[in-house]
């Protein structure tokens, strides 16, 4: 159990655990740690003290989802959940019967992502759940949100699978700070409940679903209990310990600081807060704050008004206040109360008024400072820093920036050490996901799968942050609603807005979001609502975007050419293209432009280019400067999600990149099963393995190539996708040793060395491939990218599987067949 989940009501970890036969039972054992509420114990794993009269923050039930199958459909149950649960409304009940865990998957990304407690009654139907399967309900989730997971009962043998779901759920609980688990596996049986009894008229007898009303009652009660008794926000990072310091010097781990850099931070906050995170500055509060309500936290950007731990100021502060706003609003009465809460009082005398909720607002302020110094060039330097001096320093010169700089340096070095020397050694302060080797050990929110790019550039470093791809995927039904029914790419709006305003939701000035140039028709510094973002987008793509596409252009270049024309075709960027040898076509394109292209190739990368070949004008109208900035091109940035290349062909020694193999990979990818789904052989969930992808089965007809038992073959699978990808016509439809005889002696590929080892050559889009030999059949499939630069394998099997994704690889085809030969499209 994560130790920063010690300040929650409750913590559910480990209830009786103990295994029986086909399911995870649990002890009749007592235990001195435990709290009994109603008919339900609790366990915490960690020894503390337990409070039965302890209580939530009021907001905890705010907003609640409900995603379950037929148990939870039931309309008893259903009115009694209902009922029960303030923040749960009938528009966010979404019960259906046999829906199977992946159906669940998209109604939570599509419809229930704005829910602050998401409860997942899903796992009966059909599927064996394991920890990959939590994991994808997580990376959706993410980590500010509950999310409640049902165990799995059947009065009956006949569900073996459910005592792995039950473990799998429990595993969850001790991994993720914020999933909790209803045990209605262990209350069922505890109680005898032989649920949907056959020998009750009209009921089938399958032994899963609750029917009389004690049955209903105990579920219904089960689930409420835990959603209005056991369920608080903790915050995104850990707070251990007692004390405000304690609790800052933990949380600054926890978020991805270094001890050294979290020492030097916490000199500056001494000195501008003294930890409180709802401090007011003293020295304008009677200036500036007025009963009559004039002055207002998010919208006077003007004025340097310093609030909360390092003292935000002007925009600064507007925009902390603003993702507190977005993220925990009921925290937002700490911030406007400064007569009770934030003028001259101390981080501790702040925590024993505000309690809990006080804890939770010095998380949200830790995480938004790791936030805000990590995608902020002017800040990130902090990150760097190995000394405790240095990063005291470096952090009051460019992060704080105080009145008194030079006097402020030599006293916040001198707190910073104290701070270090304290907490150095304090091994109990350490989170859970601390790392004393990793500059950064923050549990992030990676971005869903479906983000086909790699995230790297031409010299493989990553292009977004985790906390940028996990924005942009919170964000993404906004943008693809945007463009729903045009021809621009939904990645287009996350670049633009990623480069305009750093995927804020707040307008940095009267242009907006996405800086409308000259408009000034927006509130600057307000906090952009969903009405307003969906008014920016659309705008973004009705005005900007469309008007620039010429129908029957390459993608790629039409990409190009719309970023280029939003940026403005200055002809020093022409020219700058011509220069480097680019035709007069690619000039226009914007090959030549570092908003576009910085950092697509060695010859465009500010840290490699040639002195004065590559430059940028920095200031509006001012003149070219060398090198550019360290921001990614536009054009870097849409293929880092959606998956191409940046080479252009027109800069002698670039890293030339195939679009054969590009396209390979994607039609690869689009004719297979996903991982987890139940079609997908992998997924052990006893669906038909022997049926195709709708898109698969349409490509292969279309080629001729297609039999009665779903393209169960790999060479007929692989065949159809090299035909589909167009890449190479001659390549033979069928036959694994007709394939590898033509891939040995076409000119059109290149064969890649394989020492059994090494996994490292291989590149998405490649073809693996073992002839048949004498006993022993062949085999071949596709090296394909999974997302996140992560490789694996799309394949079918003969009489066994349709086409799907695999993450493994292996260089060995087993059953003594040897190595696989590789081969890439030249």
């Amino acid at each position: 159990m994560k130790r920063g989940l010690r300040a929650v009501f409750y913590i559910f970890c480990c209830i009786f655990v103990a295994l029986s036969s086909s399911f995870a039972t649990f002890t009749q054992a007592m235990s001195p740690n435990e709290c009994i509420a109603g008919d339900i114990r609790y366990y915490d794993c960690v020894p503390k003290k337990c409070d039965s009269n302890r209580s939530c923050d009021a907001s905890k039930a705010d907003s609640v989802a409900f995603i379950g199958d037929s148990i939870g459909a039931d309309a008893i149950t259903k009115n009694l959940i209902l009922d029960g649960i303030d923040g749960l409304t009938e528009q966010y009940y979404d019960s259906v019967s046999s829906r199977p865990w992946g159906d669940g998957i998209s109604i939570l990304r599509e419809k229930m992502l704005s829910r602050n407690i998401i409860i997942y009654e899903l796992g009966t139907n059909n599927f064996t759940i394991d920890a990959e399967n939590i994991k994808e309900v997580m990376d959706i989730a993410g980590n500010s949100k509950t999310v409640i997971f049902i165990t799995n009962y059947a009065s009956n043998d006949n569900y073996p699978r459910f005592a792995d779901h039950n473990a799998a759920f429990h595993e969850a609980e001790s991994t993720y700070n914020n999933v909790r688990v209803v045990n209605w596996a262990e209350t069922a049986k505890e109680k005898g409940f032989a649920l949907d009894d056959p020998s009750v008229a009209g009921v089938f007898g399958l032994g899963v679903h609750p029917y009389t009303q004690e049955e209903r009652e105990t579920l219904a009660n089960l689930i409420i209990d835990v959603v209005n008794n056991g369920v608080c926000r903790s915050g995104p990072v850990e707070l251990l310990g007692d004390t405000a310091e304690e609790m800052i010097w933990s949380g600054l781990l926890s978020a991805g600081f270094t001890k050294e850099q979290t020492a030097g931070i916490m000199g500056s906050m001494e000195g501008e807060s003294g930890y409180n995170p709802a401090r007011h500055e003293t020295a304008l509060y009677n200036s500036y704050w007025k009963d009559d309500g004039s002055f207002k936290l998010n919208e006077n950007s003007g004025i340097s008004y310093g609030l909360g731990l390092i003292q935000w100021s002007f925009g600064r502060r507007v925009s902390m206040y603003n993702y507190i706003k977005e993220k925990a609003p009921d925290l937002l009465k700490y911030l406007d109360d400064p007569v009770n809460y934030g003028y001259e009082i101390q981080g501790d005398a702040f925590l024993q008024k505000a309690g809990d909720a006080g804890k939770e607002l010095l998380s949200y302020e830790i995480a938004y400072l790791y936030d805000e110094v990590s995608n902020n060039s002017s800040y990130r330097g902090i990150l760097d820093q190995t000394s405790v001096a240095g990063a005291a320093e470096y952090f009051v010169r460019y992060v704080e920036i105080p009145g008194d700089v030079e006097g402020a340096v030599a006293n916040r070095k001198k707190w910073a050490q104290e701070k270090y020397d304290l907490y150095n050694s304090r091994i109990d302060l350490e989170p859970s996901n601390y790392s004393s080797n990793v500059a950064s050990a923050k549990d992030i929110i990676l971005a869903d799968a479906k983000i086909s790019g790699t995230n790297k550039d031409y010299n493989g470093d990553p292009v977004f942050t985790d906390e940028q791809l996990a924005k942009i995927e919170e964000y993404r039904p906004f943008y693809e609603k945007a463009v729903e029914g045009t021809p621009i790419p939904w990645e287009m709006l996350a670049v633009i807005h990623t480069r305009e305003s750093n995927l804020s939701r707040v307008n940095p000035n009267g242009d907006g979001l996405f800086q409308f140039a000259g408009t000034g028709a927006y509130t600057p510094g307000a906090y952009v609502d969903d009405d307003e973002f969906v008014e920016q987008l659309n705008t973004m793509v009705n005005v900007h975007l469309l008007p620039k596409y010429i129908d029957g252009m390459n993608e790629d270049d039409q990409i190009k050419q719309i970023f280029f024309g939003y940026n403005g075709k200055a002809d020093v960027y022409i020219n700058q293209a011509r220069d480097l040898g680019f035709t007069e076509e690619q000039a226009q394109l914007g090959e030549g432009s570092p908003y576009v292209m910085n950092k697509a190739d060695a010859k465009r990368d500010p840290n490699k280019a040639a002195p004065g070949t590559w430059g940028q004008i920095k200031v509006d109208f001012g003149p070219v400067e060398y090198p550019t900035n360290q921001d990614h091109g536009a054009y870097v940035m849409y293929v880092a999600l959606h998956g191409g290349s940046t080479d252009s062909g027109g800069c002698a020694g670039a890293n030339i990149k195939s679009t054969g193999a590009k396209a390979i990979n994607d039609k690869a990818v689009e004719f297979a099963w996903p991982i987890g789904d139940p079609h997908n052989s992998s997924s052990k969930s006893g669906e038909n393995y022997l049926v195709a992808t709708d898109a698969y089965k349409e490509a292969a007809v279309a080629m001729g190539n297609w039999y009665s038992n779903g393209g169960a073959d790999c060479s007929f699978f692989v065949g159809t996708v090299v035909a589909a990808a167009n890449v190479d016509p001659e390549f033979p439809k069928a036959g694994s040793s007709i394939q590898t005889e033509y891939l040995r002696s076409s000119d059109k590929w290149q064969q890649i060395s394989n020492n059994g080892s090494d996994e490292s050559v291989l590149k998405a889009g490649d073809i693996m491939i073992v002839p048949n030999t004498g006993d022993k059949c062949g085999h071949v499939r596709i090296v394909v990218d999974l997302g996140n630069g992560t490789l694996g394998t799309a394949e079918a099997s003969l009489d066994d599987h349709s086409g799907e994704l695999h993450s493994y690889i292996g260089l060995d085809a087993g059953l003594g067949r040897g190595l696989y030969e590789i081969y890439r499209l030249k």
